[in-house]
């Protein structure tokens, strides 16, 4: 219908109605997905059946890796508030929320607040970051220019029609030996550099939090 030509699929973030392991254990999965839907992405024409319309005018797919950016963010604040992890996970110390009985979906202590409140469940209130505001929805006048940064840099990997040769495997039509075109090598290459530009928050955080961003960049 819109005969879409490139398709940008953001990761997933946490939000509160993360409650579990097993939710962040299927929040995991589903970013797998969308990273393993993006590097398995075919060439449109090529002969895999997928001659649907949509695959006649789709030309890629690429990934906005908002989730390990908004991760990144969550252990920025936990660094900031000095919120006692206690050598638990990201996955664990995120799950204590404020008291259930005052919210529908009860925001992350680690997420929403910037002090340390009761981590028992029984806070209903925390005085709140300038990140968050509900433990769903990130505020963008504070995360968003990054965001936009990155939006950008990878629209611009996506129009650019340098057909330069990425890799040193490919046929005379072009192809890499993945069945992707150089073209689309070259853009999702280019689009992994822009989220690591402007999506890491490496070079912006105090030493102590690079190395706790650091250890986690890994479950990207």
């Amino acid at each position: 219908l819109f005969h879409v030509k490139y398709i940008i699929v953001a990761t997933n973030h946490f939000m509160n109605n993360i409650k579990s392991l097993q939710d962040w254990h299927d929040l995991e999965r589903i970013r797998a997905l969308v990273r393993t839907v993006v590097e398995e992405f075919p060439q449109p024409n090529n002969n895999n059946n997928n001659n649907t319309k949509v695959y006649q005018n789709l030309q890629n797919v690429v990934a906005l890796e908002f989730g390990w950016y908004t991760d990144q963010i969550i252990d920025a604040n936990v660094q900031a508030m000095n919120f006692p992890t206690n050598h638990r996970s990201r996955q664990n110390y995120t799950l204590d929320h404020l008291a259930n009985h005052c919210y529908t979906w009860s925001p992350s202590i680690a997420m929403a607040c910037a002090q340390v409140v009761e981590l028992n469940g029984t806070s209903c209130q925390c005085p709140r970051n300038m990140l968050v505001a509900d433990g769903q929805h990130y505020c963008m006048n504070q995360v968003g220019a990054r965001l936009a940064a990155a939006m950008a840099c990878i629209l611009k990997c996506l129009v650019d029609k340098d057909d330069d040769t990425i890799g040193d495997h490919h046929d005379d039509h072009g192809h890499n030996d993945d069945g992707t075109t150089r073209n689309q090598k070259r853009q999702q290459q280019c689009a992994d550099s822009c989220n690591q530009r402007h999506l890491s928050l490496q070079n912006a955080l105090p030493t102590t939090t690079r190395t706790t961003t650091s250890s986690s960049s890994t479950e990207r």
